[in-house]
């Protein structure tokens, strides 16, 4: 392996794991009515009991998928790049075929990536075409959620577009409330 080979996947797997820690919000969620719906990982390892609160009803009927057109191959760009990357993704998003489609945003407490959520009725037919767009617009990987029996997590699987295998990661995620000290932006402001 080249010393450039060795480099890229220690920061495909860098961002993997950077991605699997990450926060989502979900931004007026079909059926759960308006407002930011908060998802964080499980922390299994520190003892993670807190009450587990039912994971909106859209992801029991439909394949969901996040996407952004943010910072392509995990590399920050300008604001306003990002924001016309994700008015052109909104537009794919249109003749997706997707069932249902709502804004989104990836986030920990030093980045926020915002972009959309969406439900397909055929979950494989969902995956290729978000796996296509994610190859279109450079992102080194999606989330697909499936819900988990007991109805109270979802199962979040990052998966790999324009990065290698060493990006997936599968995390369970809850619904919980907004993080302390999260600061709330308007979606598509220059992030």
């Amino acid at each position: 392996m080249s010393g450039t080979s060795a480099t890229s996947a220690a920061r495909e797997r860098a961002l993997g794991a950077l991605w699997g820690r990450s926060r989502d919000g979900w931004i007026d969620v079909p059926g759960a009515g308006v407002g930011t719906i908060f998802l964080r990982p499980v922390d299994a390892d520190a003892g993670d009991d807190v009450e587990r609160r039912d994971v909106p009803a859209v992801c029991a009927t439909l394949a969901v998928f996040a996407i952004t057109g943010h910072n392509p191959m995990g590399r920050a760009r300008e604001g306003w790049m990002n924001v016309e990357a994700n008015a052109a993704l909104a537009r794919a998003l249109a003749r997706s075929g997707a069932k249902a489609t709502w804004k989104s945003f990836g986030f920990s407490m030093d980045w926020r990536e915002d972009g959309f959520a969406c439900g397909f009725e055929d979950r494989t037919r969902g995956r290729a075409t978000m796996v296509a767009l994610g190859r279109a617009f450079e992102q080194g990987a999606i989330y697909e959620y499936a819900a988990a029996a007991d109805g109270k997590r979802l199962i979040r699987t990052t998966v790999p577009c324009a990065m290698g295998e060493t990006v997936r990661e599968v995390t369970d995620v809850v619904v919980c409330d907004a993080p302390p000290g999260f600061i709330d932006v308007p979606w598509g402001s220059s992030t």
